[in-house]
This record gives C-alpha cells, structure tokens and sequence, in this order.
C-alpha cells in the first residue's frame, strides 16, 4: 500500500543535494512533506515576496490542493485512494512545518520581549534589532495563518468526506494519518470541534 514509510527516512530534498528521491511509490508519502515543506518555505506565504517570484509554487499548491480534493471523491476506487492518500499526506507534510514555525514563534517571541525590556533600548542599534524581530514574528504568523488555513481547508474537504469511505484502505489511512496529526500538534486539531472526528 502507499502508506508504508520508506526504511531511509534520510533521503535529501529532491529539489537539491546528492540524493535524489528515486523509486517514487516508495517514497509517496516523503514526496508530500517534501512538497509541503517546499510550499511553506515560500516567500509569498510570509507575505515578504514583493517581486511575485514565489507565486508559481504558492499557486501550485493551491491547484494540488483543489485536484487531490477533487480525484479524492472520484467514483473509482484507486484514483481515490492516491489522492486521498496524497492529500492525507500533505496534510502530514504542512502539520509538521506548522510545529516548526511554531517553536520558531515562540523563540522569536521571547527574543522581541527580551528586546522591548532591555535598559539601553533606545539606542539605534537596539532600535534596528527589535525592528528586525518584530518584522520576523509578522512573517512568522502569516506563515502560521497560510499553514493553518491550507490544513483546515485539506482537512474539511478530503479527510472529513473520506473518513467513513466504503474502501476500508481509505478508511484505515484516514483514522492512521488523523492519529499522527493529534499527537503531532493536539492545538491545531482539538480546537473548532475537531476532536469529534
């Protein structure tokens, strides 16, 4: 099934470094938190990309979104287990960057409460400094909002629809994958009702 992990959870980000990530059904599942974690490194979900540079993978991720949300509800069978799968997975894949942006918000957050409470505060170099993190904490947050947005929006038209599906292989991948996502980030999936799922 494509839920199996690869036995090298080491391999490389396929868009650079030595490794290369060959075998693809194997290696289904890493491919979307590749994928997810290329999209969220993106300067247009923080926001900061004036020139539109980023726009393309942004725009990507949205049209894999809208796809996967779509083949997810085909009527045959094996087109909707790969999506659903795939969708499942990026949902994965965006749960684990939003736990990282989240220790680098509280992180940052210390660093700017720290800034604002030091005695020689209003010299200009201080001044620069707290400017600095504060402008990297808005990046941070709006990247947290598209990452909490993305995974409400997977999670309300992918999982919720294909939880009770009448393929058992979805229906065991979704109850899998949902398992994974409370105890990766219970904040994110306890809240709005979510937890009755």
């Amino acid at each position: 099934l494509i839920t199996s992990s690869s036995s090298d959870e080491r391999l490389a980000n396929p868009y650079g470094g030595k490794q290369k990530m060959k075998h693809f059904p194997s290696n289904f599942r890493l491919f979307w938190h590749h994928f997810a974690k290329a999209c969220a490194a993106c300067e247009s979900w923080a926001g900061t990309d004036e020139e539109g540079d980023d726009e393309d993978e942004a725009s990507l991720l949205l049209h894999a979104m809208q796809w996967l949300t779509e083949v997810s509800g085909h009527p045959e069978r094996r087109y909707r287990i790969v999506a659903t799968a795939a969708a499942l997975h990026l949902i994965t894949g965006l749960t684990k960057c939003l736990v990282v942006q989240s220790s680098h918000q509280e992180k940052v957050a210390v660093q700017v409460t720290v800034a604002k409470n030091k005695k020689n505060a209003k010299n200009a170099a201080s001044k620069k400094r707290l400017a600095d993190l504060e402008r990297m904490l808005h990046t941070i947050d709006t990247k947290i909002a598209n990452l909490q947005s993305t995974i409400k929006d997977l999670f309300d038209n992918v999982y919720i629809h294909r939880k009770r599906d009448v393929s058992n292989e979805i229906r065991v991948l979704a109850s899998e994958l949902c398992t994974e996502w409370y105890s990766t980030m219970p904040s994110e999936f306890v809240r709005d009702g979510r937890l009755q799922h």
